[in-house]
């Protein structure tokens, strides 16, 4: 809705639908890759699928540029939300990565680590469901190594985890 995209909240659409598009229209997605949740907040998406995360931004008037942004989800070192309050009707998620953002490209040059924001209209969308559909992504994707086994030594009572 126009509301929505006016106070950058995003509402959840179809998500086989832009699977579709983001696999013939707009070739982006791996053969393997599905889209399984999309949000659109006026002109912009965010596309959650289970080999990344990608933020469609649409630029200028007229929306002709795009910038796309893909972030794989083994980049994403963790992430929080936040449930709607009684006079709030929108719910946050925000994710936290290793990748660089560059925020100025002239001296001094301002380099910080990327994290997103991403606030849902909480009627529609179930912002406990969201948590679980990121920590299923971050914590147990098929894209994590799971074959490095922590060893854990016991040092003057406290617990030292090292990976060896």
């Amino acid at each position: 809705s126009l509301s929505a995209g006016f106070w950058d909240q995003s509402k959840e659409i179809d998500a086989a639908e832009l699977d579709a598009k983001f696999h013939f229209d707009i070739p982006m997605l791996l053969k393997e890759e599905k889209v399984l949740r999309a949000f659109s907040a006026g002109r912009d998406m965010y596309l959650y699928t289970n080999r990344r995360m990608i933020i469609v931004d649409c630029k200028g008037l007229s929306g002709q540029r795009v910038k796309y942004k893909s972030i794989p989800w083994r980049n994403v070192d963790g992430f929080e939300f936040e449930t709607a309050g009684h006079l709030d009707s929108d719910a946050e998620i925000y994710a936290y990565t290793n990748v660089s953002e560059v925020s100025s490209y002239g001296p001094p040059r301002s380099c910080g680590l990327l994290h997103t924001k991403q606030s849902i209209i909480a009627k529609d969308t179930d912002i406990y469901e969201m948590g679980n559909l990121a920590a299923d992504l971050t914590l147990f994707g098929d894209n994590h190594s799971d074959d490095v086994v922590p060893q854990v030594e016991y040092i003057e009572e406290d617990i030292v985890v090292s990976v060896g």
